[in-house]
């Protein structure tokens, strides 16, 4: 019996340890909306007098504590509004911490203080609150993150693969890791100090803004669904756009281009190339390369040959030339 009863022990446990296992092994997000998404914590560290911050969670009444470092610890419970976050002309239903969606808290000084965020988190907009830290390593479940406008010199998302959105813009990071964010669809990086950029692994990106940088070369030869792009103020020397046949907006002036093929670019509709080397054989040649029968803008000021090009190629196929 003693012997029957271990053997009943060692699989029970074995079923047990297999059952824990599955669930270790699962996404930060459930087939059902988010509503078995972890209990997630993101920490920031913000030097100003006050803090806002705009959170969204997966389902109404979810529990939100924010300690905002001060002593002060409040708890949230999300209630549900309908608006067009995504500016599509229809209004989608969210779960935020107000009606409003946004929440603040005032200092009586200006010291750092460490604010602690806690809960089921989808969204989180911490923008322009001068922080000089964010941890969000331990909020794996976060779909859209906006912590621009802010004093960060390191971004460690690396643990946030279920990321869609990542807005970083106007801070100072000299690096950005966001290889493993196959799901990624928006970045915009721009006005930081980065030198790289390695977007090859994320193949769903349709939205991408890294100018205002030091990028020397730029491949995205691998984001075929890029619709929008915008690379200017770099130091590019070329720009290789013939595998983004989706793309109908490119902005890649203030570079150091002398040429610019768009031939493969059928889907374009606005393209500024201004303020780089491009001469006038150089400019005549994008306009021949421009989708015939479109309506669209091109920029090409403070170029060599802006004055001298043939302007008349890319006006007889119905492009409007701005110089």
């Amino acid at each position: 019996m003693r012997k029957l009863f271990y053997l009943f022990m060692v699989a029970m446990c074995a079923t047990m340890f297999t059952a824990c296992s599955k669930d270790d092994d699962k996404n930060p997000l459930d087939d059902n909306g988010g509503n078995g998404a972890k209990e997630g914590m993101i920490t920031m560290i913000a030097e100003n007098d006050e803090i806002g911050v705009d959170i969204e969670t997966f389902n109404e009444g979810d529990i939100i504590t924010i300690d905002w470092g001060d002593g002060t610890v409040e708890e949230f419970k999300s209630v549900e509004i309908y608006d067009d976050w995504d500016e599509d002309g229809e209004d989608e239903i969210h779960y935020v911490l107000s009606i409003d969606s946004y929440v603040e808290h005032e200092y009586s000084n200006r010291n750092p203080h460490i604010v602690t965020i806690k809960g089921k988190i989808k969204y989180l907009d911490c923008e322009d609150n001068n922080l000089t830290s964010l941890d969000v390593s331990g909020c794996t479940a976060l779909t859209k993150l906006d912590c621009s406008y802010n004093n960060l010199t390191l971004l460690d998302v690396s643990k946030n693969t279920a990321l869609t959105e990542l807005d970083c813009r106007h801070n100072n990071l000299t690096l950005l890791n966001v290889s493993g964010y196959t799901a990624l669809t928006f970045l915009n990086c721009y006005d930081n100090n980065l030198t790289s950029l390695d977007i090859s692994k994320n193949t769903a990106l349709t939205d991408l803004s890294c100018g205002g940088n030091n990028l020397t070369s730029l491949d995205i030869s691998k984001n075929t669904a890029l619709t929008d792009l915008y690379c200017g103020e770099n130091n590019l020397t070329s720009l290789d756009i013939s595998k983004n046949t989706a793309l109908t907006d490119l902005s890649c002036g203030g570079n150091n281009l002398t040429s610019l093929d768009v031939s493969k670019n059928t889907a374009l509709t606005d393209l500024y190339c201004g303020e780089n080397n491009l001469t006038s054989s150089a400019l005549n040649q994008i306009f021949r390369d421009l989708p015939q029968g479109k309506t669209g803008n091109i920029f090409i000021y403070d170029n060599p040959g802006s004055e001298t090009c043939d302007k008349s190629i890319a006006e007889n196929k119905g492009w409007e030339v701005y110089y």
